[in-house]
C-alpha cells in the first residue's frame, strides 16, 4: 500500500464509511488532494473495486487523471492507464479500475455500476442528472456517493440538513482558512489581499462555505431590505447630488440612478424604453437632472452604448453631453467594474447607504444580482440568466461618484475613468 502523509481530516475521509459523504470546501482549501488520497486507498484496499470520478468538464477529469496516473508513488501499483480509452481510465494491478468521466454528457453515464462515485464541483451540478443518472450506478453494488464543492440549493436542502439526523451521510466542512498552506503568515497575507479583491458575500459563499442554499447572490437579501426608507425625495441643489446612467439600446434599456450625498441615499431611478432613440432619451435624462439641480452624472461610454456589441460611437454618446453637459464618462473595464461590484456590496453589509422605497426596480434588481466563476478563477457579475442589471449598473456608478466625492466638483469635457 502507499503510504499517505495526510491530516487529520483527511485521515477521517479517507476512513469514512458511509454512504453519503459531503465534501463542502472553499476554494484553494486543497479538497482534490483528500479525495484523490480516499480514491486510491478504497481502489487499493480491495481487489475489483470500480470507481469513478465525476469532473463537471472531460477536460478536468483529464487533468485528474493525469495527478494520479502520473505520479511516481502509484505507477508500482497501475496495470494499465490510459488518457483515452474512449475516455481517462486507470486498472490497477488488484483488478480495481477508477474511472474518469464528465457530467456535460450525461447520457453517456448511463449503464454500468460502481462501488463509489464522486462529483466534483456539486454546486454546478443539475440535480436531475444527479438523481437519474448518477445515483443509478451505486445503486446495485449497494456504492457510496461523494459530493465534493461547494453549497447548492440541492445540497443544502437534501443532504446537508439531514446529515445531524442522518448517520448514513458524513459531511466535511471546510473553510479556505483551513487549508494548509495558509497557515502561516504568507499564506494569511494572501488570503487577506484575495478577500479585498471580492464582494463580502462572494468570500462567505465561495471561500468561507457558510452553510446555506448557494444562492451565488452578490449583495445580501436582508440587507438590501434593510437599506429601504421612505421620504427622502427632496430637491436641495446640484451640491448633495450625484448620478449614474447605464446606457444601453440594442439588448438592454438605458438606466439612471441618483443618490443624495447628503444622506448617502438612493432617491431616484428610471429605466428608459428599450430601443428608444438616444437622442430622446438624453432629452428626458436631462429634464430629470434638471429637477435634481443638475448634479454631475457618471455615464457609460462603453461599447457606444450598444451593449458592447460595438465600438465606443460618439453618434450615440454625444448626445447626452449636448442636451446634459455635466458628465463624466466611464468605461467598464475589468478592474473598474470589481472595485465597484465590491464597494457598493460593502455599503449594504456596513449599513452604509439607503435605498428610497419608491425604487422597486432597483430593489428587485439588487437582490437578483449574482456571479459566477470562469474556469481562470475570475469571477463575472451580472442580473441572474436571460435578466437585465441596468438599474444595478446605474447605481454603481452614483455610488462610485459619491465616494469620490463628485456631487460638488464639476468634470472637464474630456473626463472619463477607466
Amino acid at each position: 500500500m502507499i503510504d499517505f502523509f495526510v491530516t487529520p481530516q483527511q485521515k477521517d475521509l479517507i476512513r469514512s464509511r458511509a454512504d453519503v459523504i459531503l465534501l463542502v470546501c472553499g476554494r484553494r482549501y486543497g479538497k482534490n488532494f483528500g479525495w484523490r488520497y480516499r480514491a486510491i486507498d478504497r481502489c487499493l484496499g480491495r481487489k475489483n473495486f470500480e470507481y469513478t470520478y465525476c469532473a463537471p468538464s472531460y477536460a478536468l477529469g483529464q487533468a485528474e487523471w493525469e495527478t494520479i496516473a502520473l505520479n511516481p508513488g502509484c505507477i508500482p501499483f497501475i496495470a494499465h492507464s490510459s488518457k483515452k480509452d474512449p475516455y481517462p481510465i486507470i486498472r490497477w494491478k488488484n483488478g480495481s479500475v477508477l474511472h474518469f468521466r464528465s457530467l456535460d454528457r450525461p447520457r453517456n453515464l448511463r449503464g454500468g455500476g460502481d462501488d463509489e462515485i464522486a462529483v466534483d464541483e456539486i454546486q454546478d451540478a443539475d440535480e436531475d442528472i444527479i438523481e437519474s443518472v448518477v445515483k443509478p450506478r451505486i445503486t446495485d453494488r449497494f456504492g457510496t456517493l461523494v459530493m465534493m464543492g461547494q453549497f447548492s440549493p440541492y445540497v443544502y436542502d437534501k443532504y446537508y440538513l439531514r446529515a445531524k439526523k442522518n448517520s448514513n451521510i458524513k459531511v466535511f466542512h471546510h473553510p479556505t482558512t483551513d487549508g494548509i498552506r495558509f497557515q502561516g503568515e504568507k499564506g494569511k497575507r494572501r488570503l487577506a489581499d484575495l478577500k479585498e479583491d471580492i464582494p463580502p458575500t462572494v468570500w462567505d459563499q465561495e471561500y468561507m462555505v457558510i452553510p446555506g442554499g448557494g444562492s451565488r447572490g452578490v449583495f445580501r437579501h436582508e440587507k438590501v431590505m434593510a437599506s429601504k426608507v421612505g421620504g427622502f425625495h427632496t430637491i436641495q441643489g446640484s451640491s448633495t447630488y450625484v448620478a449614474g446612467l447605464d446606457l444601453g439600446m440594442i439588448e438592454d434599456p438605458a438606466a439612471l440612478a441618483i443618490v443624495d450625498a447628503e444622506n448617502s441615499t438612493v432617491v431616484y431611478s428610471q429605466e428608459f424604453p428599450l430601443g428608444q432613440d438616444h437622442m430622446e432619451t438624453a432629452q428626458q435624462v436631462a429634464g430629470i437632472l434638471s429637477g435634481f439641480g443638475n448634479p454631475t452624472c457618471l455615464m457609460d461610454e462603453t461599447g457606444g452604448a450598444t451593449g458592447g456589441k460595438t465600438k465606443r460611437q460618439d453618434e450615440y454618446t454625444r448626445y447626452y453631453r449636448e442636451y446634459y453637459g455635466n458628465i463624466r464618462g466611464v468605461v467598464w473595464t475589468k478592474t473598474y467594474k470589481t472595485r465597484m461590484v465590491r464597494n457598493l456590496s460593502l455599503a449594504f453589509e456596513n449599513g452604509e447607504i439607503k435605498v428610497d422605497e419608491k425604487n422597486q426596480g432597483l430593489l428587485d434588481e439588487l437582490v437578483k444580482y449574482t456571479y459566477t466563476r470562469r474556469k481562470n478563477g475570475d469571477y463575472d457579475y451580472h442580473g441572474p440568466s436571460g435578466k437585465k442589471d441596468n438599474y444595478v449598473a446605474a447605481l454603481m456608478m452614483a455610488w462610485d461618484g459619491f465616494k469620490r466625492g463628485w456631487f460638488n466638483t464639476a468634470p472637464t469635457e474630456s473626463s472619463m475613468i477607466i
